[in-house]
This record gives structure tokens, C-alpha cells and sequence, in this order.
């Protein structure tokens, strides 16, 4: 075999004496930006996370999740700069599942903005080895929490996984059979942290 100049071994070229393999599952990974309807502490499940991205599946009563597990990789939080002398706080804290024996280390993440041309903004990713840092689904209880005055701003990046068995069905009071919609992160009967700039219900 003919060495190149430096002396080393040209790279072999591998070649498939059949069709290799590959992943079938469909994963979809995106951002999916909320907004807080009103001040308040909203918890976020893994229900609620997994039902974001689902389909109308029964006329003006349920949507059917499209993911069977979801995988969360990060929040980022930007908080409206204050409309008077008083601080805006915002705070994005990790949570965990007892029952299961999986726990966060409940690690908060807080910012204050001062004045009224700065924005209060956290952004963090799950713990190592926390609950949010796995792939979940819909019995996985509660995965984190975000504390924020009306107007914030919330950006979630995960991963749904389609693979057409979800049977996790969420209360609705208006849809239509197969409509795509983004639902509340915190879920439709919280109903506080709202889909931006796609077909949502509640």
C-alpha cells in the first residue's frame, strides 16, 4: 500500500457489502417559546412537558399527546424589565420524583432586575443524573418549576419521541380531530405558561 508523504497509512474507504444501520425512530427536537398569561410559580411535569406537541383526537373534548417520551435540554427565562421602583425576580428551580427514588438536588437558578431597562433571564439545563435529565414520559412527576411575573418570556429545547404508541390524553375544551396543537407547558388546566406563534387550546 502506498504510504503518503508524512510517512502513514492513506484511510481505507469502508464500503458496505449491505445497507447499514439506522435509527427508525422519529425524534423531534426544537424550541417551543412560551408566555406567563400571569405572575405565579408553575410547575412543570413530565405530562405536561410530553403533551406540548399533541393532536386533536376527539372534537371539543381531548388531544392525544404525539410523543411517547420526551427528553428535556434546557430553559431559558427572560422576565419583562419592572414597570416601577420595585425589583423583578424570576427564579427556575430543578424538582424530582421521590416515588420513583429518582431527586434533583433542587438546584435554584434566580436573576433580579433593577430599573426599568433591564430584563430579569436565567437559563440552565438539568442537573447530571437529575430527573429532568432523562428521557421521561407522562408517570413521571414533576420536573422543574419557574417563578415569573406576567409577560416573561420561556424557551424550552427537547427532544418528543414519535413512535405512534402514546396513549397520554389531555382534557380539552375545544379542539378538532387531527389538528396539530402546542399546548401549556404547565399544562391546559393551568393553563398560564402559553404557546407563541402556533395553533394552541386549553
Amino acid at each position: 500500500m502506498k504510504r503518503s508523504r508524512n510517512g502513514s497509512k492513506p484511510k481505507r474507504k469502508v464500503v458496505h457489502a449491505q445497507p447499514p444501520p439506522f435509527t427508525s425512530t422519529i425524534v423531534v427536537t426544537k424550541v417551543v417559546r412560551f408566555s406567563a398569561t400571569a405572575l405565579g410559580t408553575n410547575i412543570v411535569s413530565g405530562a405536561s412537558l410530553q403533551s406540548v406537541l399533541s393532536v386533536g383526537n376527539n372534537t371539543n373534548s381531548s388531544t392525544l399527546s404525539l410523543a411517547s417520551a420526551v427528553k428535556l435540554h434546557s430553559v431559558e427565562v427572560w422576565a419583562p424589565p419592572p414597570q416601577s421602583s420595585a425589583p423583578t425576580t424570576l427564579t427556575l428551580e430543578w424538582l424530582g420524583n421521590t416515588t420513583t427514588g429518582i431527586v434533583s438536588n433542587n438546584r435554584i437558578i434566580s436573576d433580579t432586575a433593577l430599573g426599568s431597562t433591564v430584563c430579569a433571564h436565567v437559563k440552565g439545563k438539568p442537573p447530571v443524573g437529575s430527573l429532568p435529565s432523562f428521557w421521561v414520559d407522562d408517570s413521571a412527576g414533576n420536573l422543574f418549576q419557574i417563578a415569573a411575573p406576567a409577560g416573561s418570556i420561556v424557551d424550552v429545547t427537547a427532544s418528543w419521541q414519535i413512535t405512534g404508541s402514546s396513549t397520554h390524553v389531555s382534557a380539552v375544551a375545544t379542539s378538532a380531530n387531527g389538528q396539530v396543537y402546542e399546548l401549556a407547558l404547565d399544562g391546559p388546566a393551568t393553563n398560564n405558561l402559553v404557546p407563541m406563534a402556533f395553533v394552541t387550546t386549553h
